[in-house]
């Protein structure tokens, strides 16, 4: 898998194996990729990156943000499909 920032550092686009494209999306705040561990695998400890969305909790109550399977059409950039009544909010 590989996973880039885009452009607005509102999201990450992650481009599977198979070419499905899925896209992670914070509207209101800042999205990074940072180096991680990933230790559940059978076969050990493993380099990988993790999202983190920054965000000052002092002056929010909630994350707005979606996880959504981007539209593929042959070599065309993906275009997300976006349903702001869908996005889920966790409560911090």
């Amino acid at each position: 898998m590989k996973a880039s920032r885009l452009s607005d550092a509102r999201g990450v686009m992650l481009v599977l194996p198979n070419r499905d494209v899925w896209t992670f999306e914070a509207l209101d705040d800042k999205v990074d990729l940072e180096d991680s561990v990933f230790l559940a695998g059978n076969d050990g400890p493993r380099r990988t990156a993790q999202i983190v969305i920054r965000q000052d909790s002092r002056h929010a109550s909630s994350i707005r943000w979606s996880f959504v399977r981007s539209t593929h059409v042959g070599g065309a950039r993906p275009r997300a499909r976006r349903n702001a009544r869908r996005e889920p909010e966790l409560p911090l």
